[in-house]
């Protein structure tokens, strides 16, 4: 896949956008952030089996909505990483470009 063309005002909005985002990680609080995460996605899982061991029967509703739940949650913890490699990416297409516009 070829690298897209951006204007520079893009291209500054990407790099700020990315670097903020992979900046979170390295909050002081980030640590607690993540604990609060993998607490809430074990008490998740939890409750999952103790739905799908009810002696009336598992509720499937529920139990897709708390495997929602904990996707999302991965996915927003990931958020920040994504964004560094996203954006590490994203500035070596660009250094790449500007080496084929310059030969």
């Amino acid at each position: 896949m070829r690298a897209r063309r951006h204007t520079q005002e893009q291209r500054e909005r990407i790099v700020e956008r990315g670097g903020a985002l992979a900046a979170l990680t390295q909050h002081p609080s980030w640590g607690n952030f993540e604990d609060e995460f993998r607490l809430k996605v074990e008490q998740l899982r939890a409750r999952a089996t103790t739905v799908a061991l009810s002696p009336q029967g598992a509720d499937q509703r529920e139990l897709d909505v708390i495997r929602g739940s904990i996707l999302t949650l991965r996915w927003i913890m990931a958020v920040p990483s994504n964004a560094e490699a996203r954006l590490e990416q994203y500035l070596r297409e660009q250094k790449a470009m500007e080496g084929e516009e310059a030969a």
